[in-house]
């Protein structure tokens, strides 16, 4: 290259190098602010995942709320994008229980995972796991989960609360029913409901169990008074795990209780009565903030089509083993159990599918009625006729009739 060349080149390359910096410091300041910014609006959208075990153990504040316990998700995500992972997020929260875990079945664990049922159908959910029912309703009012799972029979209870905080509740499709799942578990000198006037009962506090023995005594035949004398034997705990203890080591004569196993360790222990006896006395069902489903009412009748593409799957021995797994690694408590053990703690809770929804449908309101008055007459307010139930969602997939045998 000629001399002449050289300084030519070299008096563009200074202002050219100058020019390229100004560039790359703009563009570092420019991407700085946008992550400040994406950093606020996933907080703002994410707030729930922000409150983490170690901020709960540095305030250790007993008087204020737990925060929601993200840590049972679990299931080992690197491996499997969904399809879905930038739609919008919809959030849910349920208790430890084998009727509820269609939905982890569905969504392939405690977030949607590809080629799930929910990640086909275009869905990105999220499944909490929370055991204490105060938590969930709070999380519930606060914005933090859009859907929770509970019975009718204590949404008889709930709803009221929560309209009472302006808040409007539907419930768009019941889960299951309970087949033996819920019931009295006495020792062997209690023959008959009317033999509960001489033992102490346990139960946990305004839960499905408290109510559920005040139903039978209602249709029991007894006087007034003889099931307030029954009523005044029970012994509220926090926990129906605590009731059953209780029970177990002789502190109370009965529980009532979801956990019948557990109260049967007891030695001479038998069921005085379970919901086997009556097939959709309890239900339960999905619940959404009414103004939500309202304005998400595709994607809910989305999220119910692939529950039933799952519970049809199930009830036909269809990719059976998949789903379990999914619900092993979704709940804890079930993480250790066999397909046979899985099964066994599933017919506890009959899983329903169209047909079952419709044959729910038809007693559901009377259920709702029912247990309003139990709840009033132990003590709460209650609104029987508030209109909890949408069948819209079920005829809208009316396509499904005929389709499944439950």
């Amino acid at each position: 290259m000629k001399k002449d060349e050289q300084l030519q080149l070299k008096w563009w390359v200074i202002p050219g190098a100058i020019i390229i910096g100004l560039l790359i410091i703009g563009g570092i300041i420019l991407g700085v602010s946008k992550l400040t910014g994406n950093k606020k609006e996933f907080a703002d959208m994410d707030a729930m995942h922000e409150k983490t075990t170690q901020e709960s153990e540095k305030n250790n504040d007993n008087s204020k709320r737990e925060p929601i316990n993200t840590s049972n998700n679990n299931k080992d995500t690197s491996e499997s994008t969904p399809s879905t992972e930038n739609t919008e997020k919809i959030r849910g929260c349920v208790n430890t229980f084998a009727g509820y875990t269609s939905l982890f079945a569905a969504n392939g664990g405690n977030t949607t995972q590809e080629n799930s049922n929910f990640d086909k159908a275009g869905l990105n959910v999220e499944i909490y796991i929370e055991d204490d029912d105060d938590n969930i309703i709070e999380a519930f009012k606060n914005g933090e989960i859009q859907f929770f799972a509970m019975t009718i029979n204590k949404m008889a209870l709930v709803a009221k609360q929560l309209e009472d905080e302006g808040i409007e509740t539907v419930m768009p499709f019941f889960l299951d029913t309970s087949t033996g799942g819920d019931g009295i578990i006495t020792d062997s000198n209690v023959k008959n409901i009317a033999d509960l006037k001489n033992v102490k009962i346990g139960m946990a506090k305004n839960s499905v169990s408290t109510a559920i023995p005040v139903w039978y005594l209602n249709i029991a035949g007894l006087s007034e008074s003889e099931v307030q004398e029954i009523v005044d034997n029970f012994v509220l705990f926090d926990s129906t795990q605590e009731a059953v203890d209780a029970f177990v080591v002789g502190e109370v004569g009965a529980v009532s209780t979801w956990n019948i196993t557990g109260a049967l360790e007891k030695d001479g222990s038998h069921v005085l009565t379970d919901t086997n006896s009556g097939e959709f006395l309890v239900i339960d069902g999905i619940v959404f903030n009414k103004e939500f489903a309202e304005s998400h009412k595709d994607e809910i009748l989305t999220m119910i089509d692939a529950i039933l593409v799952t519970v049809n799957d199930i009830n036909d021995g269809v990719n059976v083993e998949s789903y379990y797994e999914s619900i092993r690694q979704s709940v804890p408590d079930f993480a250790s159990y066999s397909n046979d053990e899985l099964a066994s703690e599933l017919s506890y809770a009959k899983f329903l599918g169209y047909n079952g929804n419709l044959q729910a449908l038809e007693v559901a309101e009377d259920v709702y009625k029912d247990f309003s008055k139990v709840w009033a007459q132990l003590g709460h307010e209650t609104n029987e006729n508030y209109q909890l139930i949408d069948d819209s969602y079920i005829t809208d997939l009316s396509w499904w009739e005929g389709m499944m045998l439950e």
